[in-house]
Formats: structure tokens, C-alpha cells, sequence
């Protein structure tokens, strides 16, 4: 489920969220146990979320991630390519047989880093409706799903 518009509050909520999956206060089975928003579309459950799941969620995500860039939402051009590399990478790391888990998650946590310091700027800014502040706690969510996973 994605929310569409929002003020402020949800805003910082978001923000909130984001930094919390990824310091560890809420991790993949709090997720799924408290049905927190996340804006997961394809996983379900992330405690139980398979490879295939994973694929699907990033595929997903990085077209997200190319409408926001699209958008202009993403005004520092090295930023998106870092986080383009990144989610380019998941991709084919996923799609090896024996993926390794630590580089996915790496890379997972630079785009959710990337996507966090994007979305507090823009947030800073009274751009509160911006797909970004959305996408951050998205993308901490598919790395705690990955680091279930991959047991990282």
C-alpha cells in the first residue's frame, strides 16, 4: 500500500519510520506483526519473503525511483546514479544462484541512506508531498525484508 499526498505530520511520521528500520528499532517481524504501512507491493509477510519476492519488490521499486528522478524530486544528479548503481546491483546480485546477502544488503542501506538524507532535505524545504519522503521508509523495509532473508 502506498499513501498518496499527506502534510507534514505524515511526513515526518515517514521519517520517522525510515530511521527506525533502519537503527534496528523495528525490524522485519514488527513489520508484518504490527501492519505497518510500508509500501511494500510485493512482500507480504517479510519475515517469510522470498527470493523471488525480493526481485519483484526492487524491480518495483527502482521504477518508483525513476519517476521520482523523472519528477525532478532527486535534484542532485550523483545521488540518483549512486542510488541507480545500487538498485542495478541488487538486481544482479539477486539474480545470481548463490546470491550473497551481505553485498545486497550494503547496497540496500546506501539507497535507504541516499533516500533518507534526500527526503529530510525536501521535508526541510516544505516539499512534504514528494514521492521520495514515501520511498525512504520503503526501501529501509525491503532491506530489513533482505536482511530476514539473507540472515544479515
Amino acid at each position: 500500500m502506498q499513501i498518496q499526498g499527506g502534510d507534514a505530520k505524515d511526513a515526518a511520521f515517514l521519517a520517522g519510520l525510515t530511521k527506525d528500520i533502519k537503527t534496528g528499532g523495528i525490524h522485519a517481524e514488527t513489520l508484518y506483526a504490527k501492519n505497518t504501512v510500508t509500501g511494500l507491493q510485493f512482500i507480504a509477510d517479510p519475515k517469510n519473503a522470498t527470493k523471488d519476492d525480493l526481485v519483484k519488490e526492487v524491480a518495483a521499486f527502482q521504477e518508483n525511483i525513476e519517476k521520482a528522478v523523472n519528477s525532478g524530486e532527486i535534484t542532485d544528479t550523483k545521488d540518483a546514479e549512486e542510488i541507480n548503481h545500487a538498485l542495478v546491483s541488487v538486481e544482479k546480485e539477486l539474480a545470481e544462484p548463490k546470491s550473497k546477502g551481505s553485498r545486497i544488503i550494503r547496497s540496500l542501506k546506501n539507497v535507504t541512506e541516499l533516500l533518507n538524507e534526500t527526503a529530510e532535505t525536501l521535508k526541510a524545504g516544505g516539499k512534504v508531498q514528494a514521492q521520495i519522503i514515501k520511498l525512504a521508509p520503503t526501501a529501509a523495509a525491503i532491506c530489513a525484508a533482505a536482511s530476514v532473508l539473507f540472515g544479515v
